[in-house]
């Protein structure tokens, strides 16, 4: 009877506030609308609310659609936030794979540092500038090394 109760109150709560400001579309009430039930996310043209609710489980009290997604569909900030969570979703080169977002995560083992602590995780771009910045990283054949990244570098050796 309680929760009867409840889904009565809480159908009312989400209503009430259309009824009350004589809106034509309920789905300008936003994923508190959407994202309750598979009915309100197809009349309101919801692609596919099990990724397009995720956003809003936090804020959402009673959507079907909270906690059904597979984590590794929620992409880099999942993946690439640890190593257990690249192995779980088969990510097979995660360095390479989560480069192009590091700039976007704060502390994915991935991710190289972004300070300048040591250039020399900088890359070609750095070793490959000059001949004291290839010894200083250890780069033995620079010459060889840096034909490789030719097309992306300025560098002596190209």
């Amino acid at each position: 009877m309680q929760s009867s109760l409840f889904a009565i109150a809480s159908a009312v709560a989400r209503i009430a506030p259309v009824i009350a400001a004589g809106m034509e579309n309920v789905c300008t009430l936003g994923p508190s609308y959407w994202c309750t039930s598979e009915a309100n996310a197809i009349e309101c043209s919801i692609g596919d609310p099990e990724v397009d609710c995720q956003k809003y489980c936090d804020d959402l009290v009673d959507s079907p659609f909270c906690g059904m997604l597979d984590p590794c569909t929620l992409g880099s900030s999942y993946w690439c936030a640890t190593e257990e969570n690249a192995d779980e979703c088969n990510i097979e080169n995660p360095i390479g794979d989560c480069e192009d977002y590091c700039s976007e995560l704060e502390d994915s083992p991935f991710c190289v540092p972004l300070a300048e602590s040591n250039p020399c995780t900088l890359g070609a771009s750095y070793w490959c500038a000059n001949k004291d910045n290839a010894g200083e990283c250890f780069i033995a054949d620079p010459e060889s090394v840096c034909q490789q990244y030719c097309a992306d570098i300025v560098s002596p050796w190209c």
